[in-house]
């Protein structure tokens, strides 16, 4: 369970709401007290976090989709990975893409976690959750 105080902050790039809506719930589910931003597509990632208006204040967790509409995941994610800001802030890939190029890829850009969704509601949320959960006790290892 995660520090109760402090949520953490997260932008989730990904075109598909409902998904966003499981992320939610696993976020819920694992009683991860948490703040979203949500952002719909690739090209709307890439400005929100790497544009000239100087970036997204840092989030403690980046979760990407790979197949969005504009500017596909990897792209958003080799931006990310461009921007200084963002060198600290882990990124879970969530992706619907067995490919494992695209792992492979995405791996190499230094994501922490690559998920592929789960089709079940239950596996979802606690593969989603779990991975979440891990994340933020190695980052917080007494929260």
């Amino acid at each position: 369970m995660a520090d109760n105080t402090m949520p953490i902050r997260i932008v989730i790039a990904e075109d598909n709401t409902a998904d966003v809506m499981l992320v939610r719930e696993a976020l819920n589910a694992h009683q991860i007290p948490f703040e979203m931003t949500h952002l719909k597509d690739g090209a709307e990632a890439v400005a929100t976090l790497c544009g000239k208006q100087g970036g997204w204040n840092n989030p403690d967790l980046i979760l990407l989709d790979l197949n969005m509409p504009k500017v596909g995941g990897l792209e958003v994610l080799s931006a990310i990975r461009k921007n200084a800001a963002f060198n600290d802030v882990p990124i879970i890939v969530l992706t619907s893409s067995p490919a494992p190029e695209e792992q492979q890829a995405a791996r190499r850009l230094g994501v922490v976690h690559y998920l592929q969704k789960p089709s079940d509601l239950y596996e979802f949320i606690e593969q989603v959750g779990g991975a979440i959960q891990e994340v933020i006790r190695q980052r917080h290892p007494c929260g």
